[in-house]
């Protein structure tokens, strides 16, 4: 079941835009393309609470990347609607994350679409898969605690997880 607009709208947002006409294909509506590049433009702010921001890819050299995600398109996006993307944590391992993006479209107060990710944090040195840092996992932790806590289920696709 997906949430509502007023639920998924209630997540930490990862950051806001309005959808400019290049973003719009021959059908009139936001092109399939652009979607993820919302959700990427929207998700990048949402990691900086965890200290995952590009001071922290220079400094430490690591930062973060997706094995595996899956959108479902839900409503359609306009020429100059407001999107934003909201985030919810759906499990945490030493060293990824499994999370969703919910794509809230506030001109028509719907969802309009949701990415389910899988995400590791990687030293991008070795190109290997590393721990988070203590601070990032007690952030993320804390945030999995309140996310597990919404009285809504996720609506996750099932096709992905954490391994344990």
């Amino acid at each position: 079941m997906l949430p509502t607009y007023e639920e998924a709208a209630a997540l930490p947002m990862g950051g806001e835009q309005i959808i400019p006409g290049e973003y719009i294909d021959r059908n009139g509506h936001l092109n399939v393309r652009h979607f993820l590049g919302v959700f990427d433009d929207c998700g990048a702010p949402y990691l900086v609470r965890y200290g995952i921001d590009h001071g922290y890819v220079a400094r430490e050299r690591k930062g973060v990347m997706d094995l595996e995600n899956h959108v479902r398109y839900l409503a359609e996006v306009m020429e100059g609607d407001r999107v934003s993307a909201h985030l919810r944590l759906l499990d945490l391992g030493p060293k990824s994350m499994h999370w969703m993006n919910f794509m809230v479209n506030h001109t028509n107060r719907t969802v309009a679409a949701t990415l389910e990710l899988l995400t590791v944090h990687v030293d991008l040195e070795t190109r290997r898969v590393v721990p988070w840092s203590p601070e990032a996992m007690a952030g993320m932790s804390a945030q999995l605690e309140l996310d597990r806590a919404l009285p809504w289920a996720a609506p996750s696709s099932g096709c992905m997880g954490i391994k344990r």
